[in-house]
């Protein structure tokens, strides 16, 4: 694996840091669990591989899951990836807790009829976590946490409230709006914000083909401190060079990867809550009253609690903002022609 360069994480020497300190904590003092936070696109998985690259330099193992939309409904689908590595250690917990794992995992041939008690799993769980950072100071990664099963974030949950005594930390990323709720209070948290103009600067020039004048300028702006919009518009515009055409929505062209990320919930809101996001995104005015104006059948502000709740647009005193400016592009990109 690829577990990112220095360029790629250009600008994150305060969130580098931070999670130095918590990879220190393994065996040491301080805060054992840290919740990384951030937009699509914001460089999270990437710092999350450069923690599992220092932690190993430092000596420590890394386990690692990230959450998969595919698995969010197969139970402990979660806990059973990032236990894979260690597996065979469930052979050596104490018999109640062996079996209640065994059982979960499918290890077993079992009826169903009994269910295993969730703390019997919670402590099976932890009782192996703690064996294995025993042997080797521990660094667990929990990546697109949003993505997981309930049931692994549960027992992530309880693991974490019991790493003080043990040889071992936690990092969890996650979407700023999709922190899940058993990690949203109770643990420090990281935001991974956008670059400053210079760090996105220094990020352009270090790509292959940087971009230069007008088109240097509305990336820079379109992609707002994004280091993945960064370096994706960079490409696309590279691609063609012969293209300099920003559009009719007066923006570039966002890769089918952008578009991908920033509208990826879209096709799950109701229709008509696409249908305002999209006038909004062509209008591009943030006055609510304006685009519910041009669309007066659509009812009031409670048609936009949905995207609100996907972290696609924010709603307060009259106005309606895009969470980021490529969600505009996003949209109107997404629309049909009709």
């Amino acid at each position: 694996m690829d577990f990112g360069t220095e360029l790629k994480i250009l600008g994150r020497d305060h969130e580098k840091s931070r999670i130095s300190q918590l990879i220190d904590a393994a065996d040491g003092s301080g805060p054992k669990v840290l919740v990384l936070t951030g937009e699509p696109g914001a460089g999270k998985s990437t710092l999350a591989d450069w923690a599992a690259v220092q932690a190993v330099a430092h000596g420590r193992r890394v386990l690692r899951v990230r959450g998969c939309e595919g698995e969010k409904d197969l139970g402990f689908a979660g806990v059973h990836q990032l236990l894979s590595p260690v597996l065979t250690g469930v052979e050596r917990l104490p018999s109640q807790q062996r079996d209640a794992l065994r059982c979960v995992f499918g290890m077993d041939q079992a009826d169903g009829s009994q269910v295993p008690d969730p703390l019997l799993i919670r402590l099976g769980v932890l009782t192996l976590l703690s064996d294995t950072a025993t042997e080797q100071p521990l660094l667990i990664i929990v990546d697109d946490a949003r993505w997981l099963d309930v049931g692994s974030l549960d027992v992530l949950a309880f693991v974490a409230r019991r790493l003080e005594d043990e040889p071992a930390v936690m990092l969890l990323a996650a979407r700023d709006e999709a922190v899940p709720v058993r990690f949203d209070r109770d643990f420090p948290h990281l935001t991974a914000g956008p670059l400053s103009r210079a760090a996105a600067g220094l990020l352009l020039d270090a790509q292959p083909h940087p971009p230069r004048g007008r088109v240097r300028s509305q990336i820079l702006q379109q992609a707002a401190g994004n280091p993945l919009a960064l370096i994706e518009l960079t490409r696309a515009f590279a691609k063609d060079l012969g293209s300099r055409d920003t559009g009719s929505s007066g923006s570039l062209p966002l890769t089918a990867r952008l578009e991908q990320i920033f509208a990826a919930d879209l096709p799950t809101l109701p229709h008509a809550t696409q249908r305002v996001l999209l006038l909004a995104a062509a209008a591009g005015t943030t006055q609510l009253s304006d685009v519910l104006h041009a669309a007066p059948d659509m009812g009031g502000r409670q048609i936009w609690r949905p995207a609100e709740q996907a972290g696609l647009v924010r709603v307060e005193g009259g106005q309606v903002r895009l969470g980021h400016p490529l969600v505009r592009s996003a949209v109107y990109q997404a629309a049909s022609f009709a």
